[in-house]
């Protein structure tokens, strides 16, 4: 009886939280590894915007030998897009996978709730401008159906495992980005400018 005492006040013990009171909703959503994890990323969201420019930067000076692969050998590439309102050039550093001419991206932004805005943007703007090492190429976006979704994902994470990583953190579904190489015909206006400045 006294080991069954003893187990009963354990357990009621356990259910409650440093204060004595039982753990709320809130609490156990503060305690979850995932919404640390999220908390951690939204708080030095300004200095992932520093380093991701920095990334860029030295992408572009050393032409992809800087900046062009991770650790472990994951590729990444340069996408540039033009914002949907600023129409300014937004350039990001994107792990990709390749499939013949085709680039694939995953809109994954490290698992946070929202789809990030190089996303937003390729959906109004859908030709982009693809640097892969020093090779740059003009593309046309696409966001791929629920359908394709389901074929390219098991081969998008045996590529990358981090974005089933991702993934598990967000309730969000990630839309998957096919970029193929774009037909001779207009190109987007504001990779022209880019084309004009380089020349």
């Amino acid at each position: 009886m006294a080991d069954m005492a003893q187990g009963s006040s354990k357990k009621n013990s356990s259910d409650k939280n440093s204060l004595g009171k039982k753990p709320t909703g809130d609490d156990l959503e503060q305690n979850n590894p995932t919404s640390i994890t999220k908390s951690l990323m939204t708080a030095f969201k300004p200095v992932n915007i520093f380093f991701s420019n920095f990334h860029v930067f030295v992408y572009q000076v050393s032409r992809g030998i800087l900046g062009g692969t991770l650790i472990g050998g994951t590729e990444v590439c340069l996408l540039t897009v033009e914002g949907r309102k600023s129409k300014k050039l937004r350039t990001v550093a994107l792990v990709y996978i390749r499939d013949g001419e085709d680039v694939i991206l995953v809109a994954s932004q490290n698992g946070l709730d929202a789809d990030p805005q190089w996303y937003k943007n390729l959906l109004v703007n859908p030709k982009v401008d693809i640097q892969l090492g020093k090779i740059e190429r003009q593309m046309v976006a696409h966001a791929v159906d629920i359908k394709a979704k389901d074929t390219l994902w098991p081969v998008i994470i045996k590529e990358y495992p981090g974005f089933e990583k991702y993934q598990l953190r967000t309730n969000r579904e990630f839309p998957i980005v096919i970029c193929k190489p774009k037909k001779i015909g207009p190109s987007n206006p504001a990779l022209r400018r880019k084309e004009a400045a380089l020349a």
